[in-house]
């Protein structure tokens, strides 16, 4: 890894030791993790921005920067709803987000939203290691991206965990499961759970329990539907 470090261009080692590609929030509640933003469909990447971004507040929700509205975002409004009692039947969204100051800049606030990988990709399908990337980050292949981002990224988000002690922290997207885990505990060995059709895999870090669970997502795969993330909700408390 000292090796593969060395390539690293100092502009892209400050990206990654920072909160670039996370809306943010209260580290000292329940993170929930992403891989990285998506790229939009309908519009092209743009210059590569890797800008390190030093506040945990900096895309938090709030009325102009809406980020409730996005259908990922929606679920995790759901997610944390069903953990702390709030009733969906009730409240909107948008009510839900800013009446409890989910993911919001306020001290107070509801939980942290983070991702793992700092650079946009639309998903895992298209991840083409371009002449740009290659120039601003020094590495050479997605592959090369990956293994980086665990080392030192993890290394970053672990320093976090440690100082802030998070309830727990919600990983989304079972397939990378391994970089997730070993990012954020620093092992690579998890238990795995099995029950009404989801998988949750988990570990430990200095008393804070990993989890990673299916995407937010549509497709029958994915936590899609309330039922499913009441029962996600439930599982999740269970094994705390």
């Amino acid at each position: 890894m000292t090796d593969l470090m060395q390539k690293v261009t100092p502009e892209f080692k400050k990206c990654l030791r920072s909160f670039a590609g996370c809306d943010g929030g209260n580290l000292k509640d329940i993170w929930v993790f992403g891989l990285e933003w998506g790229d939009p469909i309908d519009k092209d990447r743009g210059e590569l921005d890797l800008t390190p971004v030093e506040s945990a507040t900096e895309w938090t929700w709030d009325e102009e920067n809406c980020g409730y509205i996005e259908p990922y975002n929606e679920k995790l409004i759901w997610f944390i709803s069903y953990f702390y009692g709030f009733d969906l039947d009730k409240e909107s969204i948008k009510e839900l987000a800013l009446n409890h100051k989910i993911i919001s800049a306020e001290k107070d606030s509801i939980g942290f939203k983070g991702n793992l990988f700092p650079i946009r990709f639309r998903n895992r399908h298209s991840t083409e290691w371009t002449d740009e990337l290659k120039t601003k980050t020094g590495l050479d292949s997605f592959s090369e991206y990956r293994q980086v981002v665990i080392y030192e990224r993890g290394e970053f988000f672990r320093k976090l965990i440690e100082e802030n002690k998070p309830k727990f922290i919600l990983c989304t997207g079972l397939g990378e499961t391994a970089s997730f885990i070993q990012a954020l505990t620093d092992q690579v060995k998890y238990k795995i759970d099995i029950k009404d059709g989801i998988k949750i895999c988990y570990a430990d870090y200095k008393g804070c329990k990993v989890f990673v669970v299916p995407f937010f997502g549509y497709y029958y795969h994915c936590i899609n539907k309330k039922e499913k993330m009441a029962s996600l909700v439930n599982r999740i408390k269970a094994l705390l």
